[in-house]
């Protein structure tokens, strides 16, 4: 008796090798990038992550300054300088030395701070350099197995394999986990959360809680990921079209995600005396990013210093306090009630299309091109393109190639939409999450490169759908070729 063929089982995917050469590729190229041409500490953003770090080896937890912070040295230089005389910041050498001006950290998420702050404790401050480093590498390359996971779940194997090669020489990750930010760590959480996410299409129930897990750690590096539980549900609806079990998901999801939330909750409740279920930084960033037109109505300026005095004058001790970040939201709405018109002209012509097509920038030491420009002349990045492009191909040659690719990545999304069309279900999975980052950054605030690139992911993903659909048509059409041309020299034989 003829039994009929068993099929193959696929194989897992810790069993591929060339996956596996993907990781290697992407982390081998991280490590020496980062150990190479990685900048220190620069920007106000990396030292603030810093000076939370070493206020809590200092005994204090974490802290943030006001303007009523006193003076002293950077937390880089204090620390390099205590690890040169045999020491490292503690209670007995603390940092700041006066907490006299700060509050307790409520700007950011701890995470980052944390992180740096338990590498410090083990390798003091070259030490924690150096771990940061390969965290960042490591997390960053393991993107390639996760890419590869979440796509082989939603829309095969094949485009997965692709997406993941691409993903080891996608420059815009590459340039951010070279930076001292939890930006750095924002491609591999997204990643993870749509791996896991992924899982509870093909019925694996553990999938919703691992999913919250993730999404709750997630938040501890970037506050935005709270909001994903509500595009992953949509995902997961469209996708089975399963409303009610959707929802018990769901439900599950954000379960966990609020239990692995819980203790940022009770401790800004302990420092503040009021529980927070983000972080304070939303209502000031909201209000400044109104002045991302020189030509407001409201007269807002975009300069932190510029929120940081309105604040002072309105009777803040810092615009990222959580009384100061209720204020401003609300001063937001107000705003955006009183010019609509205004405001929807910043969100669809200014934010969206920048969000769409981020701009990212090299770290060549003149990262204030555009901001120079548009204080002088009054001009958006656009408009100095427009009017000084000599200029601009002179010392924005490389930012220009990283935008050129960006409007390629689009292109590559859009293009993933028709050849996958009869699919449309499962491609939500790459079409809501990019929508979801593109439409969240551009209402909140104006758009920066960092703030926007967990799209990337699922931008490669799609990229790795368009390369496989016409290299899989090549092979096809050369395929046929080969069986025509025998088949014809039999006939003439």
């Amino acid at each position: 008796m003829n039994h009929p063929q068993q099929q193959a089982r696929p194989v897992p995917w810790w069993r591929q090798r060339m996956v596996w050469a993907a990781f290697v590729s992407a982390l081998i190229l991280r490590l020496v990038l980062g150990f190479t041409v990685g900048h220190p500490f620069t920007d106000g953003l990396e030292t603030g992550y810093l000076q939370g770090a070493l206020s809590m080896a200092s005994g204090r937890g974490m802290l943030q300054e006001t303007q009523d912070a006193v003076g002293g040295q950077r937390p880089d230089v204090a620390a390099r300088e205590r690890q040169a005389a045999g020491g490292r910041i503690d209670a007995g050498h603390p940092y700041p030395v006066s907490t006299r001006g700060f509050v307790p950290g409520t700007l950011h998420p701890p995470g980052y701070s944390l992180l740096l702050w338990g590498y410090y404790a083990i390798g003091n401050f070259d030490g924690m350099v150096r771990l940061m480093r390969i965290t960042s590498a490591l997390l960053d390359a393991s993107v390639c197995l996760l890419l590869f996971v979440f796509v082989r779940n939603v829309l095969g194997a094949a485009p997965g394999l692709v997406a993941a090669w691409l993903w080891v020489l996608l420059p815009s990750p590459l340039l951010l986990s070279l930076t001292f930010k939890p930006d750095a760590f924002v491609c591999f959480f997204s990643a993870l959360v749509l791996c896991l996410a992924s899982h509870t299409r093909l019925g694996r129930p553990w999938a919703w809680a691992a999913t919250g897990v993730a999404v709750g750690v997630a938040f501890y590096f970037r506050p935005e990921f709270l909001a994903w539980p509500a595009v992953l549900f949509l995902c997961a609806w469209i996708d089975s079209g399963r409303l009610w079990r959707s929802i018990a998901g769901a439900a599950v999801m954000g379960t966990a995600m609020l239990v692995l939330l819980s203790p940022w909750v009770l401790w800004t409740y302990h420092a503040v005396g009021r529980p927070i279920f983000s972080t304070s930084s939303a209502g000031g960033s909201m209000y400044e990013a109104l002045g991302e037109d020189p030509a407001n109505p409201w007269g807002v300026t975009l300069n932190d210093g510029w929120v940081e005095h309105d604040a002072r004058d309105r009777g803040f001790a810092t615009a990222w306090s959580p009384e100061a970040d209720g204020f401003y939201r609300r001063l937001y709405w107000q705003c955006v009630r009183e010019h609509p018109g205004f405001w929807a002209r910043t969100l669809f012509i200014k934010r969206m299309p920048m969000a769409m097509v981020p701009r990212y920038e090299l770290p060549s030491g003149d990262e204030r091109f555009f901001s120079d420009y548009r204080r002088r002349e009054g001009l958006t990045p656009l408009g100095v393109v427009l009017k000084h492009p000599g200029m601009v191909l002179e010392h924005k040659g490389p930012a220009v190639l990283l935008v050129a690719l960006s409007a390629l990545l689009v292109a590559a999304m859009l293009a993933a939409a028709v050849i996958r069309r009869r699919q449309w279900r499962q491609m939500m999975w790459l079409l809501l999450p990019w929508l979801f980052v593109i439409a969240v950054m551009s209402l909140v605030k104006q758009v920066e490169a960092r703030n926007v690139a967990g799209m990337r992911v699922v931008q490669a993903a799609a990229a790795g759908v368009v390369i496989e659909h016409f290299i899989s048509r090549r092979q096809r059409r050369s395929g046929a070729r080969a069986i025509r041309v025998p088949s014809t020299a039999a006939q003439e034989a």
